[in-house]
């Protein structure tokens, strides 16, 4: 078995989504994020780097914008609305909980929303950003209905992760 030090996948991971067409700011961003997951979660957790080749497809579909525009809709000094116009969930997410790190140092507590994207990915990589500045990191998001009920045959509730850091 060979073996892959981790500085050497993330350099192939923004590689790979630069070439999707993600600026290098934004393939940092995401690749970060899927090596965080790949070293934490465990692998059949369905988080990590073996979601390269979904959004590699996803990309070559037109199912996100690449070049999404990130607007701060509404802002107050300690909340804002984010509309990240069907661009990477994982990237809007970053910055959604930086913009709410920066809004807690201010004023006590950050909140932000983010409307329009796409999968964000693991939820504790976003509250960690938090809990790395020394803030309490909470970060969640909505999912289709994808789990069946109790004694139902198909699915009609979302897992709706949610992650916390401390």
């Amino acid at each position: 078995m060979t073996a892959v030090t981790q500085e050497s996948l993330r350099v192939f991971v923004v590689e790979v989504l630069q070439a999707m067409g993600l600026s290098g700011e934004d393939a940092d961003i995401f690749g970060n994020a899927l090596i965080f997951s790949e070293l934490r979660f465990h692998p059949g957790h369905g988080q990590g780097v073996k979601k390269l080749r979904r959004y590699q497809k996803r990309f070559s579909q037109n199912l996100f914008d690449p070049d999404a525009l990130w607007e701060v809709v509404k802002e107050s000094p300690a909340l804002a609305l984010v509309d990240a116009h069907n661009g990477l969930g994982t990237v809007a997410a970053a910055r959604a909980m930086q913009l709410a790190i920066e809004k807690a140092k201010v004023c006590g507590i950050g909140q932000v929303v983010v409307r329009n994207s796409t999968h964000f990915g693991s939820s504790a990589v976003h509250a960690c950003l938090a809990a790395e500045a020394g803030c309490i990191g909470i970060a969640f998001t909505n999912a289709g209905p994808e789990m069946a009920p109790w004694g139902a045959r198909e699915g009609a509730v979302g897992t709706n992760p949610w992650g916390i850091a401390a």
